[in-house]
C-alpha cells in the first residue's frame, strides 16, 4: 500500500514539474536590442562606397543600404532617395558629395527591388506635422511604400512603410523614426522583438581628439553607460509649431573659459525651452543668445569655407590663429548642471570633398554652434550636448531620462524599462491545454486513491 502511495506521488510529481518547465520555456525574458551607432560604409547601388555616419541598414532585395540617424523629431523612418542626387536638386554639390551627405540614398524605382509602392494618402504613416513645416514649400515626402528593413544581422523588420525624401534641402542623413508614435519601435513590438516602447541611447562622440562610437538600444537602456541615477523629467505633450517630446528648460546657459569668470549668455531667470534632438550634431541657439556668443568669442565673418569643401552642417567658423577655447555650462531647471568641454565644441574644419570623402582644413577652427538661427525658434540640444549625458526614452510612462554618461563602458547591461518584460511574447502565453488538465485531474485522482487507500 506504501509502495502504491509513493508512485501515486511520484507521478502527479512530474506532471506539476512537467508542467512548470514547460511554461518556462514557453515565457522568456524579452531583452531590448542594441544596434551600433558609429562610422559606416554604405554600398550604393552602383557598386561605390560612401562614408557617413549612424545607424547602418539593409533594405529589400536585392539589398540596398542606408545609414540612418536616430530622430524624435519624426515618427517614420524617412528615408533619401535618388532622386535628390540629380538635375537641379544637386544644389551646387557633386553627385558623390550629395549622396554621402545624405548617408546614401534608396533607389525605389529598379524594377527587381523589392519596394512596393503605395499612395501617400493610403500609406500607413504617421502624422508628422513639424515635418511637413520644416520642409516648406516642398511635399514632406512624395513617396511612400513597404520594405523589408534590416536593422542587423537576424533582425527584420517585415514589410516597414516608409516614407521617401525626393526633394528639397532642409535635411542630410535619413532619419530613423523614434518620436512618439514611432512605427520601427511599434513594428518592433509587435514582432515580440522588443517589450517596451523607448529607447536608449548613447550618442558617442564626434570629437576631432577623441572620437569614440556610440549604441541606440530599443525597448530599454544600457545600464553600463550610465553613472548613478537617471534625472527623470516629464514628456512634453504641447502642440506647438515645434514637436518637442524631450524638451528639456535650461534656466542658465554660460560660456567658461580658462582663467576667466563665466560669462551668461542668456539672461538670468530668463527660462529657455530646448528639444533634445539626436538628428542634429551641433547646438541650435535662439538669435538672442547666438548674437552673444559670437559677441564673446571674437567671432566674425571673415571666415568662409572654401570652394573645395562642402559643409554639411555648418557651425561658427574662426581663424585657426584665434581658434576657441572654452566649455558651455547648461544649467537645468532641476539644478543639475551639465558642462560640455572644450573637446566637444571645436574642430578642425570638416567637409566633403568632389569626391564625398571627408577632409580637414587646419587653417580654420569650426565650433559645433550652429552658424544660422534656430529652426521654428527653438533652441536644440544635438549630439554635442549627448556626448556628456546618457538619454532614455520610456513612452509608456511618458517620462525622458538623463544621466551622467560613462564613455568608456567595457561591454554592455542592457535593461528593460518594464518589470513585466518577462512576459510571456503574444501568440506564445499560455498553458498547453493537456498539461493543464492534467493539472487539475492529477490532484483529484491522487486524492481519491488516497481514500481508496485508507478504506
Amino acid at each position: 500500500m506504501a509502495s502504491g502511495r509513493q508512485f501515486r506521488f511520484l507521478l502527479t510529481s512530474f506532471c506539476v514539474s512537467t508542467l512548470i518547465a514547460h511554461t518556462k520555456q514557453q515565457c522568456t525574458v524579452i531583452k531590448p536590442v542594441s544596434l551600433p551607432l558609429t562610422n559606416c560604409t554604405v554600398r550604393q547601388p552602383d557598386g561605390s562606397d560612401i562614408e557617413s555616419w549612424g545607424v547602418l541598414v539593409g533594405l529589400g532585395s536585392p539589398r540596398q543600404e542606408l545609414c540612418l540617424i536616430p530622430s524624435t523629431v519624426v515618427s517614420n523612418p524617412l528615408l533619401m532617395g535618388s532622386e535628390l542626387c540629380v538635375g537641379d536638386n544637386l544644389n551646387g554639390s557633386t553627385p558623390e558629395q550629395c549622396a554621402s551627405r545624405r548617408g546614401g540614398l534608396i533607389d525605389t524605382s529598379s524594377e527587381d527591388f523589392s519596394f512596393v509602392g503605395l499612395p501617400i494618402d493610403k500609406a500607413n504613416l504617421t502624422s508628422d506635422r513639424v515635418w511637413a513645416r520644416i520642409m516648406k514649400p516642398f511635399q514632406p515626402y512624395k513617396v511612400a511604400g513597404t520594405v523589408d528593413l534590416d536593422l542587423k544581422h537576424n533582425l527584420r523588420l517585415e514589410n516597414l512603410t516608409v516614407a521617401v525624401i525626393t526633394e528639397g534641402q532642409k535635411h542630410n542623413v535619413g532619419h530613423l523614426g523614434l518620436g512618439p508614435n514611432s512605427t520601427v519601435l511599434a513594428g518592433l513590438i509587435s514582432q515580440g522583438v522588443i517589450h517596451d516602447k523607448g529607447f536608449g541611447l548613447n550618442a558617442g562622440s564626434q570629437s576631432y581628439d577623441k572620437p569614440r562610437p556610440g549604441s541606440l538600444v530599443l525597448g530599454g537602456y544600457d545600464k553600463a553607460n550610465v553613472i548613478g541615477a537617471f534625472r527623470e523629467y516629464p514628456m512634453n505633450r504641447s502642440s506647438d509649431d515645434r514637436n518637442c517630446p524631450l524638451q528639456l528648460n535650461i534656466v542658465r546657459l554660460a560660456l567658461r573659459r580658462p582663467g576667466q569668470e563665466d560669462v551668461d549668455l542668456s539672461p538670468r531667470g530668463v527660462i529657455i525651452p530646448s528639444c533634445i534632438e539626436p538628428y542634429d550634431n551641433l547646438f541650435r541657439m535662439l538669435p538672442y543668445v547666438l548674437d552673444d556668443f559670437r559677441q564673446n568669442t571674437g567671432w566674425s565673418n571673415d571666415t568662409v569655407v572654401p570652394n573645395d569643401l562642402y559643409v554639411v552642417e555648418p557651425g561658427l567658423l574662426y581663424p585657426s590663429n584665434v581658434g576657441f577655447d572654452g566649455s558651455l555650462v547648461f544649467s537645468i531647471e532641476d539644478g543639475w548642471d551639465v558642462e560640455v568641454p572644450n573637446e566637444e565644441l571645436q574642430h578642425p574644419l570638416r567637409g566633403l570633398d568632389a569626391e564625398g570623402q571627408m577632409q580637414l582644413r587646419n587653417n580654420t577652427t569650426e565650433v559645433n554652434v550652429f552658424a544660422e538661427r534656430a529652426l521654428l525658434d527653438k533652441a536644440v540640444l544635438g549630439k554635442a550636448f549627448l556626448s556628456q549625458v546618457y538619454l532614455a526614452v520610456d513612452y509608456k510612462r511618458g517620462v525622458f531620462m538623463l544621466a551622467p554618461l560613462l564613455p568608456d563602458a567595457q561591454g554592455s547591461d542592457l535593461v528593460p524599462f518594464s518589470s513585466d518584460s518577462a512576459s510571456c511574447p503574444s501568440g506564445k502565453a499560455g498553458i498547453n491545454k493537456g498539461l493543464l488538465i492534467g493539472l487539475i485531474v492529477a490532484p483529484k485522482w491522487f486524492a481519491k486513491q488516497q481514500v481508496a487507500d485508507l478504506k
